[in-house]
C-alpha cells in the first residue's frame, strides 16, 4: 500500500520530508488557473528524481478547449510514462498520445455525498450506489485505465474492483461540489 501527499504548489514539498508518504500527487483538480506551471512541474520532477519519489500529476475538471491546449503544453514537460490523474474525459486522448499512464480521477467518480444523510436509513443502498459498476470498470479498463480514485465518504460504497483494477482512496477530505465561473473583478460597491 502506498501513501501519497497531495500538494498544488512547489512550496508544499517541505511537508513531504517529515512525513511517511512514499508518493507525491502534484497539481490541482478544481481549477486550471491554479494548475502549476511548467517551471513548477519541472522543479517537482527534479525533486522526485533527486529523492527517488514517484509523482502523479493531478489535472482539473471542467476544461474548455483552450484549457485542453494549455494542459497539452504542460503534459509535454512531463516525462513519458508519467501517471496523470484526469478529471475531465477530454484529457484521456492527450494522455495516451503522449504515452502517459491515465488514472480515473475522483471527480469522475459519481456518488451521493451529503453529510446530512442518515446512516440508519432504509435507503442506505441508494446512498452507497455509484458509477463504478463492473460494466463501467470494464469499459475504462479497455480504454487503458487501470486505477480509479474516490473519496472516503461516510456511507461507504457498493463497489468491488474487477481483476486488475487498482484503487486509490482520498482521505480525510471529501469532494462535494464544484462549478465553473469566470473570474470577475469585485468592487465593494457591487450589489448582488
Amino acid at each position: 500500500m502506498e501513501h501519497a501527499i497531495f500538494i498544488s504548489e512547489i512550496e508544499g514539498l517541505k511537508h513531504f520530508n517529515s512525513s511517511h508518504f512514499n508518493r507525491l500527487y502534484f497539481g490541482n483538480e478544481f481549477s486550471i488557473d491554479a494548475m502549476p506551471q511548467k517551471d513548477s512541474i519541472g522543479k517537482a520532477i527534479r525533486w522526485g528524481k533527486d529523492n527517488n519519489i514517484p509523482i502523479s500529476f493531478v489535472t482539473p475538471a471542467l476544461l474548455t478547449d483552450d484549457d485542453l491546449l494549455e494542459m497539452s503544453v504542460l503534459m509535454e514537460s512531463m516525462p513519458e510514462g508519467s501517471e496523470i490523474i484526469f478529471n475531465d474525459w477530454g484529457l484521456l486522448k492527450l494522455i495516451k498520445e503522449r504515452n502517459h499512464v491515465p488514472i480515473h480521477g475522483r471527480l469522475l467518480f459519481w456518488t451521493r455525498k451529503d453529510p446530512r444523510m442518515k446512516m440508519d436509513s432504509k435507503s442506505i443502498g441508494y446512498f452507497r450506489s455509484n458509477n463504478l459498476n463492473h460494466h463501467y470498470q470494464n469499459i475504462i479498463k479497455n480504454l487503458g485505465i487501470e486505477r480509479v480514485e474516490f473519496d472516503n465518504a461516510k456511507q461507504g460504497y457498493s463497489f468491488m474492483p474487477i481483476d486488475g483494477m487498482g484503487v486509490s482512496l482520498y482521505y480525510p477530505f471529501v469532494f462535494c461540489s464544484m462549478s465553473r465561473t469566470e473570474s470577475m473583478p469585485y468592487s465593494p460597491n457591487d450589489t448582488f
